[in-house]
This record gives structure tokens, C-alpha cells and sequence, in this order.
């Protein structure tokens, strides 16, 4: 049975040393990727929709939101309660999750329980909500860094179905969609607030913009008490708000790739087709 010698004894433990050490660096070099890698963005979505429900139901709770001017939980005056603090809070912390998703209900007449900085913060978690946080925190990124990262790009080509080389053109033309046909509806229901109803122009400003985002986040959401029963006969404003709600339900991709399809056209690769 041969042995090892010394010198063979040594070069194998500096063998094993390096090997150790090479162990070492390769889990180093893991730990860092790791502690570098992402957030996932469909943990990151839900946890930017639960920030923007707790945020709403704060700020709807404090007398700058309720039309009395006190805290939700001391509206209507009496002694103080248990049952009707949690009410209160579950009431408001209801309407915020309704406006971040879009889903048109309400536990409370929004027209005369909330002050207007109430009806601001209803109508940001619709507008918030409809855009979607992923979509506005990506344009927010690109605006700062001047580009995507490859894995946002990846994320938007899977939500958006559109190739990563163009996903920071395609947030572009998402977001300018849709302020630009909450812009036209608001300017449209402007005319019929102003001049047919005769409100202020502040007020009608401010009337014709909720309910603009409102129907074109598909929200529900109304700041008549009635909700739109009074306006059953308004051919402008019905016809504005159908449309809003159509084109906000639709959504950009399908519209972008109507106004892209020449059905006129003979020659197919120019024709273009409807994905």
C-alpha cells in the first residue's frame, strides 16, 4: 500500500484550501445576487395597492375628509363608542379599497359625507387604481433613469403583450390615452355642467374631472346623490360618460391596434391585422 509523501501531503491541502476558498467566494457572489435581485412585481403590485387602501382610509377618516369636520368616528355627535369607532374605520377603509378597485361601491353617500379633499382622495385612489401602480411606478422609473430595466420590460411585455424593445414607448402612449380621453370627457361634461345646469366654473371644473376619471377608471363613483339618475335625459352627458366608460374598458391596445389595422388595404403586409 503506497503512502503520500510530504510534499504531496501539502500540495493536497493547499489543493482543498483553494478549493474552500473558491467555495466560499462562489456563495459570497450568490448572497450578493440575491440581496441585488428585484422585488417581485406581482408582490410589489399588491403590496403598492394595499399602501394606496391604507393611505385612503387614513386620510377619509380625518376631519379634512368628513364634510362635518371631525373624524369620521365623532360624525353625528354622541358619546363616544367602541362599535361606532370600528364602524367608522370599516366604513372608510371599505370606500378606499372600493376606489383603488375600481369596483363602484359604496357604503356611504360620497356627495355628502365627505368634504372636498375627501372627494380628492376617492377620485386619486380611482385614477391610481384604474392606471394601475405598476404602470405609473414604471413611467415614474423611466422619467428618473431614462430607461427600463430588462426585467421591467419583461413584466410589461407580459401585462401589455407588446415586445420589451418598445414597452417604454407603448407606458407612454398607455398614459397619454388615458388622460388625454379623461381630458376630452371632462372638457365635454364641463359644457354640460356650466352651461346647461349653470354651475360655477370652479364647480363645474371640478364635477366634470371627478366623473370623467370616474367613468373612464370604470369606478362608479358619483358625486350627485341621485348618482347620474338626473341627467337621464342629457344626451351630451350620457353619450359622454357611455363613451368614456367604452373606451376605459377597452383599453389602449385594443384601440391602438384598431387605428393600426388599413382593412381597405389589398396588400396584406400592409393591411396590418387585428392581434
Amino acid at each position: 500500500m503506497s503512502t503520500l509523501s510530504p510534499q504531496d501531503l501539502q500540495s493536497f491541502r493547499d489543493r482543498l484550501r483553494d478549493l474552500e476558498d473558491d467555495s466560499r467566494t462562489v456563495r459570497m457572489q450568490i448572497q450578493q445576487a440575491q440581496r441585488k435581485r428585484p422585488f417581485n412585481p406581482h408582490r410589489l403590485m399588491a403590496a403598492t395597492f394595499l399602501v394606496l387602501i391604507l393611505l385612503g382610509s387614513l386620510l377619509l377618516n380625518t376631519p379634512w375628509a368628513q364634510a362635518a369636520g371631525c373624524w369620521s368616528w365623532q360624525v353625528g355627535g354622541g358619546a363616544f363608542s367602541w362599535s361606532g369607532f370600528w364602524m367608522a374605520i370599516l366604513n372608510n377603509t371599505f370606500m378606499a379599497t372600493s376606489a383603488a378597485c375600481v369596483t363602484g361601491l359604496a357604503v356611504v353617500d360620497i356627495s355628502t359625507q365627505y368634504s372636498t379633499f375627501g372627494h380628492v382622495v376617492l377620485i386619486s385612489c380611482v385614477q391610481l387604481g384604474g392606471l394601475s401602480l405598476l404602470t405609473l411606478g414604471t413611467v415614474i422609473v423611466t422619467i428618473l433613469l431614462g430607461r427600463v430595466s430588462a426585467s421591467g420590460e419583461t413584466q410589461i411585455s407580459m401585462n401589455y403583450g407588446s415586445d420589451a424593445g418598445d414597452a417604454g414607448k407603448l407606458l407612454w402612449k398607455t398614459v397619454r390615452y388615458v388622460f388625454g380621453f379623461e381630458a376630452i370627457g371632462a372638457a365635454l361634461l364641463f359644457i354640460a355642467y356650466h352651461w346647461t345646469y349653470g354651475y360655477s366654473v370652479g364647480k363645474g371644473v371640478w364635477y366634470a374631472v371627478f366623473h370623467a376619471i370616474s367613468a373612464f377608471c370604470n369606478a362608479g363613483l358619483s358625486l350627485h346623490p341621485d348618482n347620474l339618475i338626473g341627467f337621464s335625459g342629457d344626451l351630451l352627458y350620457i353619450l359622454t360618460v357611455a363613451l368614456l366608460v367604452t373606451l376605459g374598458g377597452i383599453g389602449f391596445l385594443v384601440i391602438s391596434n384598431l387605428t393600426q389595422y388599413r382593412f381597405w388595404r389589398k396588400d396584406l403586409r400592409k393591411r396590418g391585422r387585428i392581434t
